[in-house]
């Protein structure tokens, strides 16, 4: 009956890991699906389809300067139908194509820190991340809030990781039981860490603009 039981609780954590893995994979294809696009909230849904492109111009114009802004070329947009638990009156979230991965970074680095940003008296944020890889984020918040008081600069790779470059030396973390020895590479003490319970704390709630880097904030 032991030996039952034990190649049950194998065949489940395996189960666990295999589906673990299959939802990295599947987020990693999403995020290079989205290499270039990029999803606006809370854009009216009065700016119908033929006036996007003169709102967008103006947008863009509003976060570049003229000479950077002039220069963003967008391959297609359209908008997409709201979540079920979406407020009744919010607006249809917007896809927009840039023509290079380079004109959606510049928009995405000039909104940076400022979204949701006013712009004609609506509230616009960025949405750029899939909703797997934003609740991970969330679960890594008691790491990230030791780094934070600790001042150690961190990055989010594509799709689930957390990489720091530690005198040249980058250290990754992908999951949150390797997190103790993440931050003992780092030279975080045990005693300035919190108990290894709240690793896991639901109560952390980050900014989801998909923001890179990130320091004290």
């Amino acid at each position: 009956m032991r030996q039952e039981v034990t190649c049950l609780k194998e065949t489940v954590q395996q189960l666990l890991t295999s589906h673990s893995t299959l939802i990295t994979r599947v987020d990693l294809a999403e995020e290079r699906n989205r290499c270039t696009k990029l999803k606006l909230r809370g854009i009216p849904d009065s700016i119908n389809i033929t006036e996007l492109p003169h709102y967008l111009c103006r947008l863009t114009n509003m976060l570049l300067p003229h000479s950077q802004a002039k220069k963003i070329l967008f391959d297609g947009f359209f908008r997409i139908k709201k979540p079920r638990q979406a407020p009744t009156t919010a607006s249809q979230d917007v896809i927009i194509r840039c023509q290079s991965l380079t004109d959606k970074n510049r928009i995405i680095a000039a909104g940076r820190g400022k979204t949701p940003m006013t712009f004609e008296s609506s509230q616009i944020s960025y949405q750029n991340l899939t909703c797997n890889t934003l609740l991970w984020r969330r679960s890594m918040g008691p790491v990230t809030h030791q780094l934070h008081q600790a001042g150690i600069d961190y990055r989010w790779t594509i799709p689930r990781a957390l990489t720091v470059n530690k005198e040249g030396t980058i250290l990754r973390l992908s999951s949150l039981d390797k997190a103790e020895r993440f931050l003992q590479a780092l030279g975080i003490p045990p005693k300035s860490r919190q108990p290894a319970t709240s690793l896991a704390s639901p109560s952390w709630d980050p900014s989801s603009s998909g923001v890179e880097k990130r320091k004290g904030h």
